[in-house]
């Protein structure tokens, strides 16, 4: 169980309150990796210190960002440059 072993693995962002009158609010985040069975382990607390975040993470961006054959995520930063 590792975000290289092959398995497809989750991450998912959504708001973990509706915006306030100025916009802004708080975004979650989960992150789960995929068990050779089939099932998933939430892997957050491990992965990122904080998942809800102050308007960060409403866009969810992926790429090979380093150049080394694996996928990178890359978390924009909220409107107040979390």
């Amino acid at each position: 169980m590792n975000p290289r072993d092959g398995l497809q693995d989750v991450i998912m962002s959504g708001f973990a309150e509706p915006p306030n009158a100025q916009g802004s609010a708080l975004v979650a985040m989960h992150i789960f990796y995929q068990n050779a069975d089939g099932s998933m382990t939430d892997k957050t607390s491990q992965v990122i210190s904080n998942n809800a975040i102050e308007g960060a993470g409403t866009g969810i961006k992926t790429a090979d960002i380093d150049g080394d054959g694996y996928i990178d995520i890359f978390i924009p930063p909220g409107q107040d440059g979390v």
